[in-house]
C-alpha cells in the first residue's frame, strides 16, 4: 500500500520523485524515482517533458524544460515563466535577429534579454573584457585573481597566471602588487629579494639563488656577493671580503674579526688572519698550539717543527732532556754527545773525564786513565788494575802491583759514533788496550799459565815448556855479556890513564921562547890545585898560566879563571884554535890539555 524511497517505505514520493512500479527479484514493487534534473515541483515521469515545472526554461516548440536556449530560439519571460521561444526573421548569417525581438545576442549565438554577469554588451553583442577577465575552456568569462592587475588580463584563475601566458619578467609585471620570479603575483617579494622598476621580485647583488631556486643573503662579511652561502664563498675573496679574512687550503673565509689564535696583518681592510705566536696552521687550516716544548714559533705538529726549543734540542728534535750517551749544553741548548769512551752518559760533551755511570758499573767503555777515560792505556802507563767491562774502574799504570804480578796483553774494538747525533756506535779498528794485571793467569784464560824466568808475562800453555827452555839460555847470555862488558871498560880505562900520563909530561918540558909575548890565563884543576903550564905550583886560590902569542881575554875560546873556580871544581879545559908556532900546545883536534883529562867543555 505504500512506496519505498530507499530502504524505507512512505506514504507518498516527494517532490523530486515520482511513484513507478519496477519488476524487483521479490516481484514488482512501487519505487519513488528521480525527477529530470530541469524539472521542478515534481513531476509524472522521468523526462524532461514530464516536469511540472522547469528549473530554467521551458521550450515552447519541445514542451520540455532545458537549461539554456538553443540558437534558434529566444529567451523570453512570459506570466514570470522562462521561456524559449522564436522571433521571425533572421540575419544574413541566418542568426536571430535578436535585436528585432528586443534582446541580444549570446556568444554561443543565442538571443537573451541582458549579458551574463562580467561581460558587457558591444552593438548587441556580450562581450567577456580583455582585463580583469578570462575565458573558461566552457566558455564563461571569469574574474582574475585579485592578485592580478586590474589593467592586464589573465589567462587563468591562479596568481601565476596574470597577464600573457608567455611573459617573462624582463617584462613588465602583470601583478596587481609583485610578480615572483617564477611568475607568480604576490602581495610583496619573499626574504632579501627586492621589487625592481617592472614590479618584479629580484635576487640582489648580496644575495644568491640556491638549487632550489631560492634567493639566500650572503654572509655579512661579503663585499662583492657570493657563489653560495656561507663566508668561504664570498666573490673575489680575499679582496671581496669586508674586514677580514683566515687563508686555509687554498680558499679564503671572511671574517669580522680574526678568532682568539689569529693576529691580524695588514695595513687595510681586509686584513689576513694569521696564526698567533705559539701556533701553527694545521691541514685542516686550524691554527694549532704548537708542541710545549717549542720555545714560540713553529711550523708544525711535534717537538721536531718548533723553529727553537724551549730546553735542549737533539738531533733537530726539541727534548726535556738529553737521553743516555748525550749531554746538555745549555748555553746552546744542544744535546751533545758525550765522548766515545764513556760508557752510559756523561755530564760534559765529548769530554772523556765527564764519564758518568750507574752505582758499581764502569764509566768507561775501555780503561780509566788519569782520571779519564781512554780508549787506550798511554805508552808511560800500559798495565791494567781491574776487569774491563765490569770493574768500576779499569785504570792503567805504570806496572802491575805486587798483589797482581802477572799481566797478558788486551786488546779492544775502537768504536766511534755514526754521527754526531747519533747513539749508534761503529767499529774502526782492533788495537792493544794495555797489559791486564791478574793474580794468576788462569784468571784472564784456562789455556794461560805463568811462565817461569819471563817476570809477570803470561804464555799459552802449549808454548809453556818452549818458553821456559828460552828463558834460561836467556839467563845465561845475559851474565856472559856483563862480565865481557866490564873487561872491556877497564881495559879502555887503563889505555886513556896511561896516554894522559904522557902527554901531561911532554907538555912541561916544552920551553918558551923570549921574543913571544905572552897572555896570562888560569886554570883551575881543583879547589888546591893550580898549575901552570910547566907544572909548577902556584899559591892558592889562584894560580897564573901564560899561553904564548894568544889573547885569550878578548877570544870566543876565553874562560873567567873566577867563573871556573866559583862554578866548579872539575877541570877547565880551553879551546885554542890557530895558535902560530905552538904546535905542541895544541892536540890534533886543537884541545889544550892543562893539568888533567882532556874533554871538550859545552861552557865554551
Amino acid at each position: 500500500k505504500n512506496v519505498r524511497a530507499g530502504q524505507a517505505c512512505v506514504n507518498q514520493c516527494d517532490l523530486a520523485t515520482f511513484p513507478d512500479i519496477v519488476d524487483t527479484p521479490a516481484g514488482q514493487e512501487t519505487l519513488c524515482v528521480p525527477c529530470h534534473p530541469q524539472c521542478s515541483e515534481g513531476c509524472g515521469g522521468a523526462t524532461a517533458s514530464a516536469c511540472n515545472e522547469c528549473r530554467n526554461f521551458k521550450n515552447t516548440l519541445t514542451n520540455t524544460c532545458v537549461e539554456t536556449c538553443s540558437r534558434n530560439l529566444v529567451e523570453r519571460v512570459v506570466q514570470g515563466k522562462m521561456i524559449c521561444s522564436t522571433c521571425n526573421q533572421t540575419d544574413l548569417d541566418g542568426l536571430l535577429a535578436c535585436g528585432e525581438c528586443g534582446l541580444v545576442t549570446l556568444r554561443n549565438g543565442s538571443c537573451r534579454s541582458s549579458c551574463p554577469p562580467g561581460e558587457y554588451e558591444i552593438n548587441g553583442k556580450c562581450i567577456c573584457p580583455q582585463v580583469s577577465r578570462y575565458l573558461t575552456e566552457d566558455g564563461v568569462c571569469e574574474l582574475c585573481h585579485p592578485q592580478c592587475s586590474t589593467l592586464t588580463s589573465c589567462w587563468g584563475p591562479g596568481a601565476h597566471q596574470c597577464g600573457s601566458q608567455t611573459a617573462t619578467n624582463g617584462t613588465e609585471s602583470p601583478c596587481q602588487f609583485a610578480r615572483l620570479r617564477n611568475g607568480s603575483c604576490t602581495l610583496k617579494c619573499p626574504g632579501v629579494e627586492r621589487l625592481n622598476s617592472l614590479g618584479n621580485c629580484e635576487c640582489p647583488d648580496t644575495a644568491v639563488i640556491t638549487n632550489n631556486n631560492v634567493c639566500i643573503p650572503c654572509h655579512s662579511q661579503c663585499a662583492e656577493g657570493c657563489t653560495s652561502a656561507g663566508p668561504q664563498n664570498c666573490l673575489n675573496a680575499p679582496m671581496g671580503c669586508k674586514t677580514a679574512y683566515i687563508t686555509a687550503n687554498g680558499s679564503s673565509i671572511c671574517v669580522a674579526e680574526c678568532p682568539w689564535n689569529r693576529i691580524p696583518v695588514g695595513l687595510y681592510e681586509p686584513k689576513q688572519c694569521n696564526c698567533a705566536d705559539g701556533f701553527f696552521e694545521s691541514e685542516f687550516g686550524d691554527c694549532e698550539r704548537c708542541d710545549p716544548l717549542c720555545q714560540g714559533l713553529c711550523n708544525g705538529p711535534g717537538p721536531s717543527s718548533c723553529k727553537e726549543c724551549k730546553i735542549l734540542t737533539l738531533a733537530g728534535v726539541c727534548v726535556k732532556e738529553c737521553p743516555i750517551g748525550f749531554a746538555p749544553n745549555f748555553l746552546d741548548k744542544e744535546c751533545q754527545p758525550c765522548h766515545p769512551q764513556c760508557s752510559k752518559g756523561c755530564a760534559q760533551p765529548m769530554d772523556n773525564a765527564a764519564c758518568l755511570s750507574d752505582p758499581g758499573t764502569p764509566p768507561c767503555l775501555s780503561v780509566f786513565e788519569d782520571g779519564k777515560c781512554s780508549a787506550v792505556c798511554p805508552p808511560h802507563s800500559r798495565f791494567i788494575v781491574g776487569e774491563l767491562g765490569i770493574s768500576e774502574y779499569s785504570e792503567c799504570f805504570e806496572k802491575c802491583p805486587p798483589s797482581l804480578p802477572y799481566y797478558n796483553e788486551t786488546t779492544t774494538e775502537i768504536k766511534h759514533r755514526n754521527g754526531e747525533d747519533s747513539l749508534s756506535l761503529t767499529v774502526v779498528e782492533t788495537v792493544s788496550i794495555g797489559f791486564t794485571c791478574v793474580n794468576d793467569c788462569s784468571e784472564l784464560d784456562n789455556s794461560l799459565r805463568n811462565p817461569e824466568g819471563l817476570e809477570g808475562v803470561c804464555i799459552h800453555e802449549l808454548n809453556f815448556a818452549e818458553s821456559k827452555t828460552k828463558a834460561q839460555v836467556l839467563d845465561g847470555g845475559i851474565t856472559i855479556l856483563i862480565v865481557v862488558c866490564c873487561c872491556v871498560f877497564l881495559l879502555l880505562f887503563g889505555l886513556f890513564y896511561v896516554q894522559r900520563r904522557r902527554r901531561k909530561r911532554e907538555q912541561v918540558s916544552q920551553p918558551v921562547p923570549d921574543n913571544e909575548e905572552t897572555e896570562t890565563a888560569y886554570v883551575n884543576d881543583g879547589p888546591n890545585n893550580v898549575y901552570t903550564q910547566y907544572g909548577d905550583e902556584v899559591p892558592t886560590p889562584l894560580k897564573q898560566f901564560e899561553v904564548p902569542g894568544a889573547d885569550l881575554v878578548n877570544s870566543p875560546s876565553y874562560v873567567n879563571p873566577y867563573k871556573a873556580y866559583e862554578t866548579s871544581a872539575t877541570p877547565i879545559v880551553t879551546r885554542v884554535l890557530g895558535i902560530p908556532g905552538k904546535p905542541d900546545l895544541t892536540s890534533p883536534n886543537g884541545v889544550v890539555d892543562i893539568g888533567g883529562m882532556v874533554e871538550e867543555s859545552t861552557d865554551l
